[in-house]
């Protein structure tokens, strides 16, 4: 992949990346909340955690690898 260059920019693409820098810290902040949750009750963590797990992993998973795709410019090639 070729380094990306800052300057070419518009300043639109620059708003659509502190967008995606957004959703990293949203990402970033719902896992400092679920180290929390089993910090502050295990069991009742474990028990929340048993229940939802796989469909939470396939919407974080989801979520995360449009993150990334949108980071390497994929979402506004396909919109060209």
């Amino acid at each position: 992949m070729p380094a990306h260059d800052d300057r070419a920019r518009t300043p639109d693409d620059r708003s659509g990346r502190s967008t995606a820098l957004a959703g990293w810290a949203a990402a970033g902040a719902g896992m400092v909340l679920v180290v929390a949750s089993f910090i502050a009750d295990p069991s009742t963590a474990r028990a929340a955690t048993a229940q939802v797990w796989s469909p939470f992993v396939l919407v974080a998973g989801l979520i995360l690898i449009g993150l990334v795709a949108d980071e390497d410019g994929l979402f506004a090639a396909l919109g060209q």
